[in-house]
């Protein structure tokens, strides 16, 4: 358990860190999501995990979500140059990230 949270907390300080350059904090979010879909999963099937599981389960919902929102073109035109353009990819992405890194923070201060 106290891998994942360091491996999550250091990817995480990295994407913030390279958000001082936008289009390098854009391609570090990119590798954060998959690091973090993978640590989720792995939580997914630690059985000791028991109580984060409805967190974790949000967690994946609103991934679900999300990605599901790529996939409609009318969202990725309609909100590519306004400030919804900022929300959908930066704000909304990041926000997500960091309800992860709760999930996997919090466990660490009660399990360990």
């Amino acid at each position: 358990m106290k891998k994942i949270y360091y491996i999550n907390l250091i990817a995480f300080i990295i994407t913030l860190l390279l958000y001082l350059t936008i289009w390098l904090g854009l391609i570090a979010q990119i590798a954060l999501g998959f690091i973090q879909l993978i640590l989720s999963l792995i939580l997914r099937f630690d059985f000791n995990y028991s109580d984060k599981r409805k967190h974790l389960n949000y967690y994946h919902l609103i991934v679900i979500f999300y990605s599901g929102l790529f996939f409609i073109p009318v969202v990725f035109e309609s909100f590519m140059n306004n400030i919804f353009g900022i929300i959908i990819y930066i704000i909304l992405p990041m926000s997500i990230a960091s309800y992860f890194t709760w999930i996997v923070d919090s466990p660490k201060k009660t399990i360990l």
